[in-house]
């Protein structure tokens, strides 16, 4: 049995060219599959580092420094205060 370490964190914290990124399948450096239509989950396994997107990339790297498996970027999670966050 596997068990895995996942986050859920507000879509709020990735600009809107990184969610447009994301839902075109444009970021290939990364395996990730939409979340219904509240956002995505994103597999934690390899370094990661897009300056055009480097808001996405602070909050991986969280995930890596932390042993987190999994990120969900849900519009409907809560917003943590060290990220910034975006209105679009």
């Amino acid at each position: 049995m596997n068990i895995h370490n996942i986050i859920n964190v507000s879509t709020a914290h990735i600009p809107e060219h990184t969610a447009k990124a994301l839902t075109d399948k444009s970021i290939t450096e990364l395996a990730y599959e939409p979340w219904a239509d509240y956002g995505w989950i994103i597999w934690i396994g390899a370094d990661y580092a897009d300056e055009e997107h480097k808001e996405l990339n602070d909050i991986i790297k969280y995930c890596q420094e932390h042993g987190i498996d999994y990120l969900k970027l849900d519009c409907d999670a809560d917003v943590v205060e060290e990220y910034p966050t975006f209105e679009w």
